[in-house]
Parts: C-alpha cells; structure tokens; sequence
C-alpha cells in the first residue's frame, strides 16, 4: 500500500506523469518565481527567473499559465505535466492554497486545478521546503542521509524533515516554523495576531535592515562598519536563526540539519557563527552530542532533482 507522504506524488503518476515526462517545474518565492524543466528524469540546463511582481496584475494563475507555456516553447518540448512549490500551507487535497504571506493573490485559489484548466496538463503543488530537501537528499548535500530535517531561509521561513526519504507532514502541513509566534515581552500574550519568527529574521526583514541603514541588501553579511545599531540588528537576525534550527532539532531531533535558502547564500554570511550559535542554544549542547548542521549545496535547483527523485519513488513502489 502506498504511503501517506507519497500519495501526492502516485496521484501525479496516475494522471500520467512519470520519471520520463517532459515537465516545467515552477518554484514560487515569496520574491522570484524560477522555471526550470526536467526531459527524460534529468534536469535541463536552462533556467529562467522573474520577479512575483511581474505577474500579480490581472488574474495571477492566468499569468503563471502564460508564464509556464512560454518557458516551454522557448525550450521547444512537448509538455506532459508541471510540478509548482508552494512557500506556504497546502490542503490535504494538495490543490487549494490556504495561506501564502508573500504571494496573497494565491490564497484560496485551487492551484493545481486552475492550472491544469489553463494548460490542459496535470499538475502537482508540492511544498518547497519538501522538494528542496528531497533534492539536497537525492544529489546535495544529505546523500545517503536517511534522519534529515531542512531549514531555509528566503523572503519567508520553511522546514522539513525526510526519514528515510519519506517526507513527514503532521496532518498536512508540518514544519512551518517561519509561522511559530514570537513575542518580544511576555505581555503581548493577549493580543490578536502575534508577530512571527518570519516577521524577525527572514529575508524580507533583512530588506527592511538595508533600508534603513541605506545598505544593498546583497552586501548586509559582507559590509564592514562601526555602526553598533547596524552590528546589533543584523546579530539578533542571526541568532534568531539559530533559535529557528535549535527548535527543529528539539522537536525532531534529526542525526543531519540542512540549513539552506536565499539569505544563507548571501556573501558573507556567518555560516560557522551560525553553527556555534545552535550548538549553544540546542538542547544537546550539555550532552557532548552534537547534531551534524550542513550548508545546503544545491540553492533553488534543488527542486529540480526532488521532483526527479520523487517520480522515481512513485515509479519503483
């Protein structure tokens, strides 16, 4: 029988999609959309990326749509199915969208259903953080790493964790740590809505940081400066970061952590502070028995091979 975490992926196979379909993969950021395509269960070289902003006036799965049969033709294959990441909550049906911050206008359209209207092919909505740790599992840096959880950092926050190369889902959508309340004083219990670990650290507050202190975003880990204020800021993103991986490996406590995305890709960023950090803060710290915390290797490409390794397993279960 086929299990929970792959049922998406045997649906995909079942509407005619296979390890040697001719696929786009869409992955959509919270800033860049990616395009990318996969003939014969190997990626192809050329890639394309856009800017979100680019398609948001008008109906935006009309635009995606458009988008996706561009990226096609300009490759000149016939396309047999598209497989879209999603940063943010899927339903159990793996169609509707149920809440997506950075990219609003998706949010309660049945994606997957929508574009297959569109395009007259199949369509698989998967999450990105799954695709992208599945490909550091199939071909990055997690090979042969069967107790593997995933953190990365972009314009929001996601995570995910394979065993065994299985994804775990909770009851849909596990791991959304970027979403986990924070408070900044223990009195801002009573209110409505709680700032998140997302509203701190991630890549859109980093945004945030250049701004104010009249910086590009691109030299934030890099720049060299007197300014305390500057120092301090960007020091409590980082160990607001080390607080995100801590609390993964507290409540999975996985052998292997991957800590990738956008933010962690930008130079200079303090990879190895970053790691002393968690080793303070995780509750292994007392116990001289240290989790193995990794850089992910591939950056977005990455879904690329975990959509190649997923129709592979759907293939040989």
């Amino acid at each position: 029988m086929m299990s929970d975490e792959l049922l998406n992926w045997e649906r995909a196979r079942e509407t005619g999609i296979d390890h040697n379909s001719s696929l786009v993969v869409v992955d959509i950021g919270g800033t860049r959309i990616k395009l990318g395509g996969i003939l014969n269960g190997t990626p192809i070289d050329t890639t394309e990326q856009f800017y979100v902003e680019g398609i948001r006036h008008g109906d935006i799965v009309e635009n995606l749509a458009n988008c996706i049969e561009d990226f096609r033709s300009k490759n000149s294959f016939n396309l047999d199915g598209v497989i879209v990441t999603v940063p943010g909550f899927i339903d159990r049906d793996f169609d509707r969208v149920l809440k997506c911050d950075n990219v609003r206008e998706l949010e309660d359209r049945l994606l997957a259903s929508e574009l297959t209207r569109n395009l007259n092919v199949p369509v698989v909505l998967e999450r990105d953080s799954v695709l992208l740790l599945k490909g550091e599992y199939s071909v990055g840096a997690a090979q042969h790493q069967e107790d593997v959880a995933g953190i990365f950092i972009g314009t929001g926050i996601g995570a995910s964790y394979l065993q065994s190369g299985h994804p775990f889902r909770g009851g849909g959508w596990a791991l959304e740590i970027g979403h986990i309340p924070v408070w900044s004083n223990l009195q801002n219990l009573q209110s409505s809505r709680n700032q998140t670990l997302e509203d701190y650290c991630s890549g859109a507050e980093l945004r945030q940081i250049a701004k104010k202190y009249g910086v590009s975003i691109d030299s934030l880990f890099s720049l060299t400066t007197d300014n305390s204020d500057f120092s301090t800021d960007l020091d409590l993103t980082l160990r607001l970061h080390a607080f995100a991986v801590s609390t993964i490996i507290s409540v999975i406590s996985p052998r292997v952590i991957l800590v990738g995305g956008g933010v962690v890709s930008m130079g200079g960023y303090p990879f190895d502070r970053l790691r002393e950090l968690v080793m303070v803060q995780a509750p292994l710290a007392d116990w001289n028995t240290p989790v193995d915390i990794r850089q992910a290797a591939l950056g977005w490409e990455s879904v690329l091979h975990g959509a190649t390794a997923f129709l592979e397993d759907s293939r040989c279960d």
